[in-house]
């Protein structure tokens, strides 16, 4: 049954995501115990959560083998019409609640974290950060044809969508592009990010990014790796993110305080203290 509104959380392949998404889960039932939340998980992601930590999740969905553009496939998998989609390894913080979030851009359609534009018409950027691509703009100019004039930077931690035909044909085409790409590409950690489907597909099929500068996550690498007083971040933002090969000591500290917390209130007993993902992944340990 489809359900209207939730959280879909992906957790794939190493126990270190399950845990991560845990914490996530809990941090958003102590600020709204009632939102729906959904797990998508493959490989050993779950192998730590124990039965009663589980029950945190209102879906568990097993998914593929293919964890590293998953995000491309969540219209596949979602349970509900308008979904948050993130990434385990962030915390929601205690002063805003998800209703709020999708009350505030319910108009829209589809959202995700953007670091700026390139135009693909007019040679003319819109303040794009030095954030990746994953593929040379121009020579993408050249294979792909765009309806649309700005060429986005996204982040896909943190996307906000409906289930309409629109989007799902557009999610569609980025996992075409993910996976026969016309172009020579970048990888990450012996991966291809899903970003570069994202980026090429959203142009493809004329979406606009409003607000561009989309950031309901706090991520210090984008600022100087510096962790702002815990309650300005809480009024200016619903998450943290501690994606990223070494977390800084602050942000370890505060990650772990906020997902204790939310543990301890919503009736569990253990949380998952933060580990650095090079120390934990060995996929991480050469970047």
């Amino acid at each position: 049954m489809i359900k209207e509104k939730g959280i879909v959380i992906i957790a794939t392949g190493h126990p270190y995501y399950g845990r991560l998404a845990f914490n996530l889960a809990a941090s958003i039932k102590a600020a709204e115990v009632s939102f729906p939340i959904a797990v998508l998980w493959n490989g050993d992601a779950l192998n730590h959560i124990s039965q009663e930590q589980l029950r945190v999740f209102d879906d568990i969905i097993p998914v593929g083998d293919n964890p590293f553009r998953l995000k491309l496939s969540v219209p596949e998998f979602t349970p509900y019409r308008h979904s948050l989609l993130l990434d385990a390894d962030m915390v929601w913080l205690p002063r805003k609640k998800p209703s709020e979030l999708f009350a505030e851009y319910e108009r829209q359609e589809f959202l995700c974290i953007t670091e700026g534009w390139h135009s693909l018409k007019e040679g003319i950027e819109g303040k794009p950060h030095p954030y990746r691509i994953w593929a040379d703009l121009d020579e993408i100019k050249k294979k792909y044809k765009f309806r649309a004039d700005r060429f986005y930077q996204c982040r896909s931690e943190v996307m906000l969508m409906k289930s309409t035909n629109r989007v799902k044909e557009m999610f569609k085409r980025a996992v075409e592009i993910y996976d026969k790409p016309k172009v020579k590409v970048e990888v990450f950690a012996g991966v291809l990010p899903d970003e570069f489907g994202l980026n090429i597909a959203l142009a493809e099929k004329g979406f606009e990014i409003d607000p561009v500068f989309w950031k309901p996550a706090y991520w210090s690498p984008f600022h100087g790796y510096r962790l702002p007083v815990p309650g300005d971040m809480m009024r200016d933002y619903y998450m943290m993110s501690v994606g990223g090969n070494i977390t800084q000591a602050d942000t370890v500290s505060f990650y772990n305080k906020v997902s204790k917390a939310a543990v301890t209130a919503i009736g569990q007993q253990n949380f998952f203290p933060l580990m650095q993902k090079r120390a934990y992944l060995s996929e991480r340990r050469t970047l």
